[in-house]
C-alpha cells in the first residue's frame, strides 16, 4: 500500500473516536483499463461523536445556502 495523502497524520487511531465516510470513487491506475483497480476513499475524524455531529450539521446548513444553488432557484 501506498499513502498518497499529504496529512496531516495523528500518531495513532486511539485519538479516533468518530469517523464518517464522506466520499469513494474509483479509477484506473495510470488511466488505463488494463491497469489495477484504485480505490479512493476521503473521510473525516473527529475525537468525539459530539464535535463529529456538529461538522456534519454545519456541511449540511452550508449545503443548503449554497450561492450556486440557490441563485438557479
Amino acid at each position: 500500500m501506498i499513502d498518497l495523502c499529504t496529512g496531516p497524520h495523528i500518531p495513532s487511531t486511539k485519538m479516533v473516536k468518530a469517523f464518517k465516510v464522506m466520499k469513494n470513487s474509483s479509477a484506473y491506475w495510470l488511466g488505463s483499463a488494463e491497469n489495477d483497480d484504485l480505490q479512493r476513499i476521503y473521510g473525516i475524524s473527529y475525537p468525539s461523536k459530539k464535535e463529529l455531529d456538529e461538522y456534519i450539521a454545519f456541511k449540511e446548513a452550508a449545503e443548503k445556502n449554497d450561492h450556486r444553488v440557490l441563485g438557479r432557484a
